[in-house]
């Protein structure tokens, strides 16, 4: 689904803030601040195998849109995002708790789809 449809669908648009919002969290928790939107461990590539059909313009604007605007201090086109140092409570140990928790979901099932395919075993 392309990111420009998930902004016009309320019950959509919230599993990619959501989605969004883990990795935010994953990289404060991880003391990061920067990131990077290209490459192996970028925000688009998590993004895209979540099923989301993302571009580097798309996600910038959306950077700058509520929730995001009061987490991202800037972004830098086709590079990476820039985090605040002084992130509201809002994302704070609840988010981080269900971060925590959509993570270890995620590498199971990564982990199960592995062992049926027989790559792992």
């Amino acid at each position: 689904m392309l990111i420009k449809e998930l902004l016009f669908e309320s019950t959509v648009s919230d599993d990619i803030v959501d989605d969004i919002m883990d990795i935010i969290t994953a990289y404060r928790r991880k003391k990061l601040s920067i990131i990077p939107l290209k490459g192996e461990n970028s925000l688009i590539n998590y993004l895209k195998k979540l099923g989301y059909t993302v571009d580097t313009n798309s996600l910038i604007r959306l950077m700058q849109e509520p929730p995001f605007s009061d987490v991202v201090e800037r972004t830098i086109p086709g590079d990476s995002i820039k985090l605040k140092t002084d992130i509201p409570d809002e994302v704070g140990d609840n988010q981080m708790e269900k971060s925590k928790e959509t993570v270890e979901k995620s590498a199971t099932k990564a982990a199960n789809k592995a062992v049926k395919s027989g790559e792992l075993g």
